[in-house]
């Protein structure tokens, strides 16, 4: 018998354009600036909580979805895609080569804090 999947929601708050693939590193990109650090080990730290009872299976299944306060601070969802995959590294102990990223779009309200919400698919 094969277990039912389902998508696990980790929402986390979205810092701006510091987490973006094109702003994260000092120039030279050798060394992660330390807000995007912090971010990265917050989100780590939440998947593994939310994570630590279930099972992923091979490739991982990953989406993202967003939520920004107006158009000037969206941001392309794939820039995000190495943050959080070096984030599900920490948190899974699995090779990021494995996950398999899906953009979920993002709605604009401008009454809510931003925030990213990172889908994994488990058993």
């Amino acid at each position: 018998m094969t277990a039912s999947k389902r998508w696990l929601r980790i929402p986390i708050y979205y810092p701006g354009s510091v987490i973006s693939v094109n702003h994260y590193k000092y120039s030279g990109g050798r060394y992660t600036k330390p807000e995007a650090r912090q971010w990265m080990d917050t989100l780590a730290c939440f998947a593994y909580m939310e994570l630590k009872d279930y099972k992923v299976t091979m490739p991982v299944q990953i989406g993202l979805s967003a939520r920004f306060k107006d158009n000037r601070s969206v941001c392309d969802l794939n820039n995000l895609h190495k943050l959080v995959a070096d984030s599900l590294e920490m948190a899974l102990g699995i090779n990021d080569k494995h996950f398999r990223f899906h953009d979920r779009g993002y709605k604009i309200d401008k009454n809510a804090d931003p925030e990213i919400c990172v889908w994994v698919e488990v058993e």
